[in-house]
C-alpha cells in the first residue's frame, strides 16, 4: 500500500488505528489554519491533531511534516510523510524520546527507545498493533528511524507561534535517568 497523507486519511480503519497507537490523528480534507508559521513555508497545510490540541503539517513544496504542540513547541519531525509514518508506527513513544532527549543528543534518545520499548512490550495489545501497521503499510524495517527523528527535530527550520514569538524546539532537557523508575532499572 501506498504510504501517502490521501490514501491513509481516506481509511477510516487506518487512522484509527494510528490515533490508537500514536496519537497522531489524520484528518482528510482537513482545512484548519495552522496555529504557528514556518518561516520559507507559505504552503503549510494541517494534515492532522493530537489529543491535546497539537497540529501535524506538512509543507506541500518540500514534504516535510511538522508538529506544532499546544504548548509552545514546534519542529519538523520527518523529512516527508513516508517517514514521518514509519517514524510513529516504529516509535509510538516518539515524543517521549524528544523528552528525554538531553537537548537533543541522539545517544540519550536511543537511550529512552530502550526503556520505552521495554515499556511498550508490557502493552501487548501496542506491540500487535505496531506490527500490524508496519506490515499494512509495507513499512521499511532497515530505517534507522531514531536517527531519522533525529535529524529532522535537529534541521534549522524557524517557526513562530500565533503572536510572533519563536516556538521552543522539540527536544526536552531530560534524561532517562531523570525519570526513577527508568533510573532504577538501568542503575
Amino acid at each position: 500500500m501506498p504510504v501517502t497523507y490521501d490514501t491513509i486519511a481516506a481509511n477510516r480503519q487506518l487512522v484509527e488505528h494510528l490515533a490508537d497507537l500514536s496519537d497522531v490523528q489524520l484528518v482528510a480534507g482537513n482545512t484548519e489554519p495552522a496555529i504557528y508559521t514556518v518561516e520559507g513555508a507559505a504552503d503549510i497545510k494541517v494534515i492532522g491533531r493530537d489529543s491535546t490540541g497539537g497540529q501535524f503539517a506538512v509543507s506541500q513544496a518540500s514534504g516535510r511534516v511538522f508538529h506544532f504542540t499546544s504548548e509552545g513547541g514546534a519542529g519538523a519531525v520527518a523529512r516527508d510523510f513516508a517517514t514521518f509514518i514509519t517514524i510513529v508506527v516504529a516509535l509510538p513513544f516518539w515524543r517521549d524520546i524528544l523528552k528525554y532527549s538531553a537537548h537533543g543528543k541522539i545517544a540519550e534518545m536511543r537511550r529512552a527507545t530502550g526503556a520505552l520499548e521495554d515499556d511498550l512490550f508490557e502493552e501487548e495489545e501496542s506491540v500487535t498493533s505496531r506490527d500490524q501497521l508496519a506490515e499494512l503499510l509495507e513499512l521499511d524495517e532497515e530505517i534507522d528511524v531514531v536517527a531519522e527523528l533525529h535529524a529532522a527535530v535537529s534541521s534549522r527550520v524557524v517557526i513562530h507561534d500565533q503572536w510572533g514569538n519563536l516556538t521552543e524546539s522539540l527536544f526536552g532537557r531530560f534524561t532517562i535517568d531523570d525519570n526513577p523508575m527508568w533510573r532504577a532499572a538501568t542503575g
